[in-house]
């Protein structure tokens, strides 16, 4: 029996959370998957065949009963969301003269966080080579599976403009520097805000993609950008750390200098003056996220767990 642990639904959470959309994307490719939302029905699963799996994000794994498999995959970093927004807040506190926020103020996920690589019978996947590292460096988890998102949105044709497109919701996506890039800049910046049905819209009519995260793991609404064609100004998080190459999809700047609004709008021209030039991609197809995904699950099913090795054809662990 397979199922994926995700206490948020599609239908209500797609369009501004990651976990649902990955949901939605799973049980597209592995139609025989069942969703459990709600934490009661997690912790009481009875580990009654050995090839029930679950899968789940993060510290979601620990409601998971030791005696079941699960595979973990790293949807954010905590850790670095709460150390990475907390330089945001000096930056924004000492321009306001205000007195800086100490870091253990900050709501973090990172502490449940700690615990998941002493979870027995567990399979880490990663949705990036950042969230791969983050997860070595900040928790201490060494092996891992490495499947970058996929998006099967469709390639539209889009025309230079300077109408810039973005999920910059809250302080970790840069929602607090978009006023002063609309201000000094010739840009149109749009926010994504819309359901999963109006995103084709959306990136349509849109130029440039911009996304100026501190962290981030996979950053679904960047892939669908990538997809749809759109040129990308982005932080060197998610996938834009090491998976894809710049001069790919547009330019690319150290998530340290996202407060800087010179550079961001002197990057936006650089891609806009260029724009022909780039032939944006995803990291992987989505037949071959899908075809890791099925190699995956089938090993994790047949693997008596504990400390016994694991790799299929189509992966092997890094």
């Amino acid at each position: 029996m397979l199922y994926h642990y995700c206490p948020f639904t599609y239908a209500t959470w797609g369009p501004v959370n990651g976990l649902a959309r990955f949901d939605h994307e799973l049980r597209r490719a592995l139609p025989e998957i069942v969703t459990l939302t709600r934490r009661n029905d997690v912790v009481n699963l009875s580990p009654d065949d050995n090839d029930k799996v679950v899968i789940t994000g993060n510290g979601y794994c620990l409601d998971v009963p030791d005696a079941i498999k699960c595979i973990c995959v790293h949807h954010d970093i905590a850790v670095y969301e709460r150390d990475r927004v907390f330089v945001a807040l000096q930056q924004i506190g000492q321009k306001r003269g205000a007195t800086p926020i100490l870091p253990d103020r900050l709501p973090s996920r990172s502490d449940r966080n700690m615990q998941i690589k002493d979870r027995p019978n567990t399979i880490f996947v990663a949705p990036s080579t950042f969230a791969l590292e983050a997860f070595r460096s900040c928790y201490g988890i060494g092996e891992h599976f490495l499947i970058p998102h996929a998006v099967d949105l469709p390639a539209q044709e889009h025309c230079r403009s300077r109408v810039v497109l973005g999920d910059w919701r809250g302080m970790n996506k840069g929602l607090h520097f978009i006023p002063a890039l609309a201000e000094k800049g010739n840009y149109e910046f749009r926010f994504l805000r819309c359901g999963a049905h109006d995103k084709s819209q959306a990136y349509a009519e849109a130029s440039i993609y911009l996304t100026i995260s501190a962290t981030e793991g996979g950053n679904y609404a960047a892939l669908d950008a990538l997809a749809s064609g759109l040129r990308v100004v982005a932080t060197d998080v998610g996938v834009f750390y090491g998976d894809l190459d710049a001069s790919d999809y547009g330019a690319c700047i150290s998530w340290q200098e996202r407060s800087n609004v010179r550079l961001i709008l002197d990057k936006l021209d650089e891609v806009y003056d260029r724009y022909d030039q780039f032939q944006p991609r995803q990291v992987i197809e989505h037949d071959e996220w899908c075809r890791r995904w099925w190699s995956l699950v089938d090993a994790v099913r047949i693997w008596p767990g504990g400390d016994a090795p694991i790799a299929t054809d189509e992966l092997v662990p890094v």
